[in-house]
């Protein structure tokens, strides 16, 4: 089924779509929809065979179907979003894929996953789980192999692992933001080619106010105003390296809170590869 493209045609109150970061601006939903066709005869024209999952024109936001699952190898996952009025999305998606016969397993209660914060990049993966404690927003993200070790992706992590270290012993609290930033870019630029950093740095977390989990300051301090680490302040820290050629993406994510004494890594987890069984 590799060459198969599950779609769905957007609904009609997709006007009334979930909106983070922006303010809501009015959706022509016609003209969406002649996009909709076009971006299903490119995928056909491109030798992909779609099957179209029943439309669920109650869910603003159901276009979007690969947040309904995840698919690896003969095993689909289904997905539990974040956002309780995303939930009945997966239905009808769930009947059209065990069509297809796919050991189907499912996400379920307390857990959340939307599927599209999944990205396969050949044998590798890495996934990007987030919470709320407290109203505060907790972020951590990491590669995985599947089946089998991936030495190029690894030998990556276990470098660029360190830069987070390099942050902690670079900034005391007061400090401007972009002096973390510096700090991880000398480390990580000093060791890697700057064509294979996709990214580094960070944003704001902050109050959590669904849907809108995020802040708006990045480590970088380029925005309208410049802020300082001060205690209390928090904030996730990515390294996001790849290689175009071999086709993978070596990635992890913390959340780093400033104390009275200075950065707290708030995951336990190794930033290393982790291999991960087919079985």
């Amino acid at each position: 089924m590799s060459a198969t493209a599950l779609i769905r045609r957007p609904s009609a109150h997709l006007d009334e779509g979930i909106v983070s970061h922006i303010e809501r601006e009015p959706v022509d939903v016609a003209r969406a929809v002649e996009q909709w066709d076009g971006y299903v005869a490119a995928l056909q024209t491109s030798g992909w065979h779609t099957v179209e999952v029943p439309p669920a024109d109650d869910c603003p936001d159901s276009v979007f179907v690969e947040d309904t699952m995840v698919v690896f190898g003969g095993t689909v996952v289904i997905s539990r979003p974040g956002t309780p009025t995303r939930q009945p999305e997966t239905i009808a998606a769930e009947q059209t894929v065990s069509t297809f016969g796919y050991d189907v397993r499912r996400i379920t209660a307390p857990g959340t996953l939307d599927g599209g914060d999944v990205l396969k990049v050949g044998d590798v993966m890495y996934v990007d789980a987030c919470g709320v404690v407290n109203r505060y927003h907790a972020d951590v993200c990491r590669t995985f192999a599947i089946g089998r070790d991936h030495p190029e992706a690894r030998a990556i992590l276990d470098v660029t692992a360190q830069s987070v270290d390099e942050v902690r012993r670079a900034v005391r609290p007061g400090d401007p933001l972009d002096v973390a930033q510096r700090a991880a870019e000398d480390f990580v630029f000093s060791r890697f080619p700057r064509e294979q950093v996709w990214w580094v740095g960070g944003y704001a977390l902050g109050i959590a106010m669904a849907p809108n989990w995020v802040g708006h300051t990045y480590l970088s301090n380029d925005a309208f105003e410049q802020f300082t680490w001060e205690p209390g302040y928090v904030t996730n820290y990515e390294n996001i390296l790849f290689d175009r050629d071999a086709g993978f993406t070596a990635s992890y994510m913390e959340t780093l809170l400033m104390t009275e004494s200075g950065i707290e890594v708030l995951s336990e987890l190794p930033r290393t590869l982790a291999v991960l069984g087919m079985g």
